[in-house]
């Protein structure tokens, strides 16, 4: 079972456009994610984002790219949301479910998954996806790409 982890792809700020749909970069950037994904065969089971613009769009990009025609809005992975409930989740899944989201909460959600406490072993950045496997009953990093590399 694995876990996928992507940071939303980079927005316009809020002042240009208060929805913060993805930039001409976060567009690229996206599209990077997404094309590194697929040459790791990665075939999640579904994707959710928080519902807002920018985790949408880049959900969508890489849904498209991998074929994934699961796409939905999920409660709970907003920014500054409580991981807690989705790491018990994420234990417990028998699926691989991506989940296209925002910083501070995947760092920690991966400290919760990872066991790391608050040492943050992920530099996150825009869609730099993050590959977690579970083994046994912890989860270990499998892949990590930042977005400078694979964009």
């Amino acid at each position: 079972m694995r876990v996928y982890l992507v940071q939303h792809a980079d927005a316009l700020p809020a002042d240009a456009d208060p929805a913060r749909p993805l930039s001409p970069t976060g567009v690229r950037q996206a599209d990077g994610a997404a094309r590194f994904l697929a040459s790791l065969s990665v075939r999640p089971d579904r994707i959710v984002h928080s519902g807002k613009e920018r985790a949408r769009h880049t959900a969508e990009i890489i849904a498209t790219a991998l074929g994934c025609a699961s796409v939905e809005p999920r409660a709970g992975i907003d920014p500054n949301d409580d991981p807690a409930p989705i790491a018990e989740e994420l234990i417990a899944a028998t699926d691989s479910p991506m989940i296209v989201g925002h910083m501070p909460f995947f760092r920690r959600l991966a400290n919760a998954l990872l066991g790391t406490g608050a040492l943050d072993p992920i530099d996150f950045d825009n869609a730099s996806p993050l590959v977690l496997i579970r083994d046994g009953g912890r989860f270990r990093i499998e892949a990590y790409a930042k977005n400078a590399i694979i964009a």
